[in-house]
C-alpha cells in the first residue's frame, strides 16, 4: 500500500493522479474524529480499473481490391485493452479485439468509407471514438 497523502482532509472524496490507463487499483480509507484524537482502522479495500486511453492515429495500409487494413495506436494502454473498429458505411466491425490492426473486407472500389475505433477497459467502460474517412480507389492506392 502507498499513502496518497500524509495530511488529513475534510470531505468524502479526493482526486488521485498519475495512474496508468486500464489498470486495477485498490483503495482503503480511515477516518479521524472531529477533535483529531482518535482514528479508525483502515476500511476493507475497494478496487476499480482506470479508464482506457483513447486510441490515436487511425490509418490505412495494405490496400487491395476488396480489402484494407486499418491500424491505430493504443498509446499507453496495456496489451489486454480491447478495441472495436467499425466500418460505419458497410455496417461491419471487428468485434472487441486486443490487436491494433483490423482488416476490413468486402469493400467496393471507387467508394467512400468511414472508419472509427474506440477502446474499453477491463470493467467494460468504453472511450469515445476517433474516426477517419477513406476514399477507396484500390487501383490508384489513394487514401485521404
Amino acid at each position: 500500500w502507498q499513502d496518497l497523502s500524509s495530511d488529513w482532509f475534510i470531505g468524502f472524496s479526493t482526486r488521485v493522479t498519475g495512474l496508468t490507463p486500464n489498470t486495477k487499483y485498490y483503495f482503503k480509507v480511515k477516518s479521524l474524529n472531529g477533535s483529531g484524537e482518535q482514528e479508525t482502522e483502515y476500511s476493507l479495500s475497494a478496487n476499480t480499473y482506470t479508464i482506457a486511453q483513447l486510441p490515436v492515429a487511425l490509418s490505412f495500409f495494405n490496400i487491395k481490391t476488396e480489402t484494407i487494413d486499418t491500424q491505430w495506436s493504443g498509446e499507453n494502454n496495456p496489451k489486454y485493452t480491447e478495441y472495436l473498429v467499425e466500418n460505419v458505411i458497410s455496417g461491419t466491425n471487428s468485434g472487441w479485439i486486443t490487436d491494433t490492426v483490423w482488416i476490413s473486407t468486402g469493400l467496393l472500389p471507387n467508394s467512400a468509407y468511414y472508419f472509427r475505433v474506440k477502446a474499453r477497459n477491463k470493467s467494460l467502460i468504453e472511450t469515445s471514438s476517433i474516426g477517419k474517412v477513406l476514399i477507396f480507389w484500390p487501383s490508384l492506392r489513394t487514401v485521404t
